[in-house]
């Protein structure tokens, strides 16, 4: 979903490798499953949409109207048209879903659709992965020491590490790795609100990094999920495993799989979901939208991808939900 590319932004050198950068328009596997339309507009994906309902009719939980008034809701806001529109949310839109009061700044402010609600507060996926950012920060901010150097690859808005503290310490490189031209622009601009220094940002490919021993932290959250392919994703982490300097982490995240998907699978702990929440969250991930999350792992099988991709020392640390596990893997 990255490709390695030749416009970078930054106060410091990295090493690259002698190897020829692809071009991604013509040889890149990885398609971008977040940021480009699987339809040409709103309408389009409105009337594939109400089709795929009508075709399936009324099921238990939820009529065809029901589903269809939900539908309407989603369509009339930019998060879910845009979800609408690719199946997923980019760099920006997580960042949206994430770190909702740093877009919200009071309650007056609230946006009236009900499933911007659901997403922005409700929605377990959503609150497991802020659970798992709250993670990642406090062991991120371990690392920040005299002439680290931290990554995120893909940045996304890349908050997570512009918004620790840096105050201490002098010469930490900060290094944010991104498909999205969009993503990069707003991850830069953040770090110039902050003021936070010796950044560069890099439009990048995750599977061909072209990094050797380079970074001492990596945070690496939302990537893997969209990749059905699991030979790919253990790609993906021995691509990260490479770019690490010995003794360097890696931090990342695992999506177990949901119960209304696979039940026996499922590591779920739906007793601390509320049961509306847990009603919407299947029915507009599943019945909706067909969401294009499709890496699931058990919890049992999360250390099996990491060690085949060269990690020795894995540590998973689950969520009050168990939906979205942390994995510290260190090099």
């Amino acid at each position: 979903l990255l490709y390695v590319g030749l416009n970078t932004v930054g106060t410091f050198s990295i090493n690259m490798t002698d190897k020829k950068v692809p071009n991604i328009l013509a040889t890149n596997e990885q398609a971008n499953k977040t940021h480009s339309s699987i339809f040409s507009d709103i309408k389009s994906a409105l009337e594939a949409f109400r089709s795929k309902i009508q075709e399936k009719g009324d099921l238990k939980h939820i009529t065809i109207e029901e589903q269809l008034l939900l539908l309407e809701d989603l369509s009339s806001f930019p998060l879910g048209r845009h979800i609408l529109l690719t199946g997923g949310a980019n760099g920006v839109w997580t960042d949206y879903l994430i770190s909702p009061y740093a877009h919200i700044n009071n309650l007056f402010q609230l946006p009236p659709s009900i499933l911007e609600c659901f997403f922005l507060f409700h929605s377990p996926v959503v609150l497991a992965q802020r659970e798992l950012l709250v993670n990642l920060q406090k062991v991120a901010q371990t690392h920040v020491k005299n002439g680290k150097v931290l990554a995120s690859i893909p940045c996304g808005v890349m908050r997570e590490l512009l918004t620790l503290d840096y105050s201490s310490t002098i010469d930490v490189k900060i290094v944010g790795i991104d498909i999205d031209p969009l993503s990069l622009r707003q991850a830069k601009k953040l770090a110039t609100t902050l003021n936070v220094k010796n950044t560069k940002f890099i439009q990048g490919d995750a599977w061909n990094l072209g990094f050797s021993s380079e970074f001492d932290f990596i945070s690496s959250i939302g990537l893997n999920m969209y990749e059905p392919d699991k030979e790919k994703v253990v790609g993906l982490y021995n691509q990260l495993y490479k770019t690490l300097k010995p003794g360097g982490m890696l931090f990342t995240g695992i999506l177990t799989w949901p119960p209304y998907i696979n039940k026996e699978r499922s590591d779920w702990i739906i007793d601390n979901i509320p049961k509306y929440n847990m009603h919407l969250e299947k029915v507009v991930h599943k019945d909706l939208l067909d969401i294009k999350w499709l890496n699931f792992r058990t919890l049992s099988e999360i250390k099996h991808d990491f060690k085949k991709a060269g990690f020795n020392k894995i540590e998973v640390l689950k969520d009050s939900r168990c939906i979205f596990p942390a994995i510290i893997a260190t090099k």
